[in-house]
């Protein structure tokens, strides 16, 4: 049986927090996921990235964000 969408989105919640301090390994995760990743930015106070489902499984888009520790 497939895994419905809110039990997917809580799993990889918790795969992206583990990841947060790494901007690249971010966006290999959603690329892995099937995930393109359409924009980012790194700044001096923590990074971003957008991206949308491209296998159209009724994930819509994403947006990560980090903030650099004070």
């Amino acid at each position: 049986m497939a895994k419905d969408v809110d039990e997917w989105a809580r799993e990889f919640e918790v795969k992206l927090a583990k990841l947060a301090p790494d901007m690249q390994a971010t966006q290999a995760l959603l690329e892995q996921e099937g995930f393109r990743v359409d924009s980012g930015n790194k700044s001096s106070t923590g990074w971003y990235l957008t991206a949308y489902d491209v296998n159209n499984k009724n994930r819509g888009s994403i947006k990560v964000q980090s903030m650099e520790p004070k």
